[in-house]
Parts: structure tokens; sequence; C-alpha cells
């Protein structure tokens, strides 16, 4: 019974670490104007920097839209466990268009 009691125990809280991880449905999204710029890091990145100059790394930019320069408007879903070498904060492009 001590037994049983002590692993249960030690247990409790490994089971509560996984349970306290973020949800499937919390999404970050990510929407205003964008300059898509490359980065010759690691072979070439495609980022998408904001007006705040905050850099975002997405991980589906169509090759429509890797020109360096170009000026888009975007959604984008924050990614929270992709693995990247690039720079910037992982995203996924939701909506993409040309800035008239």
């Amino acid at each position: 019974m001590r037994r049983l009691l002590l692993t249960l125990l030690f247990l409790l809280p490994l089971a509560l670490l996984s349970s306290c991880g973020k949800s499937s449905n919390d999404k970050s999204i990510v929407t205003g104007d964008f300059v898509v710029r490359f980065d010759p890091i690691e072979g070439g990145c495609w980022n998408l920097v904001a007006m705040d100059n905050t850099i975002y790394g997405p991980i589906n930019l169509d090759n429509v839209y890797r020109i360096d320069g170009l000026q888009v408007i975007a959604s984008l879903e924050l990614q929270h466990n992709p693995i990247i070498i690039c720079n910037g904060a992982p995203v996924e492009v939701i909506e993409i268009e040309l800035l008239p």
C-alpha cells in the first residue's frame, strides 16, 4: 500500500505538467502589412517583416510572393512547435495578397 501511494505521489506532478500545455485550439493570429525579405543565412530564408520591424518566418510562403522588397498584406498563424533554422517567429501564412 505504501509503495502504491509513493508511486501515485511521484506520478501526480508529471500528470499535472502534461495537462497544463497549450491547447491545440490556441491560435495566435497576426494580421497586417509586411515586406517580404530574403535572408541569405543557411542557404536562404524568406521572411515577412512587419511595419514595427518584427520578423516572421513563414513555413509555407508561396513562390509567387518570394520577391525581396515585395509589399503584402497577410494573416499569419503563429506556430508553437516547428523546427526552423531561419530568423523570426515561425508562422503559417493563412491569407496573403499584394498591397495595392
